[in-house]
């Protein structure tokens, strides 16, 4: 969930061709049960948080159009990495960690944010943040030829804006469950937080995939949780091990859970928030 980080040119495999497929159930044991869910993340594997942090901070430097944009967006990554995981483990409110968003931005682009104004500039990037809410192109694609699976999220993050986020994208329906640590009171990589999302699906641990952008949070955790994992690298970024298999689009998932199997089919339930 890093939207200015800078994506390698590294490509040692055709796109549709993988290497890592070819030795997924050596590298991840859970991957010969048959897989009955899939779990996704969120932000920046089914949104595109690039865009919207890109819309965000178009409107936000309205106030101060003289920062760049990419000075900019670089701050407020820097801002958000140290600030969000602050709230993820309970030490600032929601509405607190964004006033030290900001209070970081601010200061890391020299720009004067009278005291109190948090909130208002705040507000400016959350409008455009908001207007920037889109799916990946290959999100609609993906998850048509897996609908006979059983289909949930887990996301860190406040749970009114993650569900928000779905309802934007279209895809509220979408999902049987979605957990929002926001609404348990745990995130991502706690393994309590996925086995949560396994059990209102009444699926074991060891029958469900999970799906994300973080390797360490998203892919490792659900894999401490007892389930299978991908990396979804996006960025096509060097791992430093091959503990988790990776894919660089959702379009290669749907064909990797076949050469898996696959069990039960998805019921015609509302989505369990």
């Amino acid at each position: 969930m890093t939207p200015t980080a800078t994506r390698s040119n590294r490509r040692n495999h055709p796109l549709g061709q993988p290497q890592q497929w070819l030795c997924l159930t050596d590298q991840n044991e859970h991957m010969n049960a048959a897989i009955g869910a899939i779990l996704f993340d969120l932000d920046d594997t089914l949104l595109d948080g690039g865009a919207a942090w890109r819309s965000g901070m178009d409107a936000l430097l309205v106030r101060c159009p003289e920062v760049s944009r990419a000075a900019a967006l670089e701050a407020w990554d820097m801002a958000f990495e140290e600030h969000f995981v602050r709230y993820l483990a309970g030490e600032l409110t929601f509405e607190e960690s964004r006033i030290a968003r900001i209070r970081s931005w601010s200061d890391l682009v020299s720009v004067v944010v009278p005291a109190g104004d948090e909130l208002s500039w705040f507000d400016d990037f959350r409008v455009g943040y908001e207007a920037g809410w889109v799916a990946f192109g290959d999100v609609e694609g993906a998850l048509s030829q897996l609908r006979r699976l059983r289909l949930g999220v887990v996301t860190n993050g406040d749970g009114d804006q993650q569900r928000a986020k779905l309802a934007a994208l279209g895809l509220e329906q979408a999902f049987e469950v979605v957990i929002c640590s926001g609404d348990v009171g745990f995130a991502k990589p706690d393994p309590r937080i996925f086995e949560l999302a396994a059990t209102r699906l009444g699926i074991p641990s060891d029958r469900c995939l999970f799906v994300g952008d973080r390797r360490d949070s998203d892919a490792l955790g659900a894999v401490a949780a007892g389930m299978s994992a991908v990396w979804l690298n996006r960025r096509d970024q060097e791992a430093p091990d091959e503990r988790v298999p990776a894919i660089v689009t959702l379009g290669q998932l749907p064909a990797l859970v076949s050469e898996t199997g696959d069990g039960a089919t998805r019921p015609a339930t509302k989505p369990v928030w």
